[in-house]
């Protein structure tokens, strides 16, 4: 007697998932499709967001994903140090999470709260602290990279309404900060 795949191929799932009606099914089947996990509680992605919202955006379908979203975590911030560094507890999934990382801002640079710069630096962390801290934040690590003192390089990510504010860009439009390559 012959075997009967029961599985789909991916060209079937896809195609499926062309005929669903709305966006969110689509994104849904498409996330899935990917391999990446979906959580429905207020529509929250894990991973996928930055998908969602390329795709929201009139971006085309894809059959490759850009892998800067595979480093894409959920966090709670615990405390805020300076207006470049801050812990908090990373949801990495699967009912794993780190707990009190150090990490440092990518791409930016914030005057220090000792030394000559601290009234800068002070007022910066006040307002980063303002903004993050006891919130739940999107964290998108620079390739799981590590920086000089050991703290993962990391963009901030808040949900502001429907959108969500890069944090790193933010401190340098409001003058806290400026960008600096590392």
């Amino acid at each position: 007697m012959p075997r009967v795949s029961l599985q789909r191929s991916k060209q079937q799932k896809h195609s499926e998932a062309e005929s669903l009606g709305s966006w969110s099914q689509y994104l849904y089947e498409f996330a899935i499709y990917q391999g990446f996990r979906y959580y429905t509680n207020k529509t929250r992605w894990t991973g996928a967001f930055l998908l969602k919202h390329s795709v929201e955006n009139n971006m085309k379908k894809t059959s490759m994903i850009d892998e800067t979203h595979l480093y894409t975590y959920r966090a709670s911030v615990r405390s805020v140090y300076d207006a470049d560094t801050i812990r908090a507890d990373i949801d990495l999934g699967l009912s794993i999470v780190v707990r009190n990382e150090s990490l440092r801002l990518n791409r930016i640079n914030a005057p220090e709260v000792r030394g000559e710069e601290r009234e800068k630096g002070l007022e910066a962390r006040d307002y980063l602290r303002n903004r993050i801290e006891n919130q739940e934040i999107i964290v998108q690590t620079v390739r799981d990279k590590k920086g000089k003192y050991g703290r993962f390089l990391v963009e901030i990510w808040l949900k502001d309404g429907l959108d969500y504010i890069n944090i790193n860009d933010e401190l340098v439009s409001k003058g806290f900060a400026i960008y600096q390559s590392y």
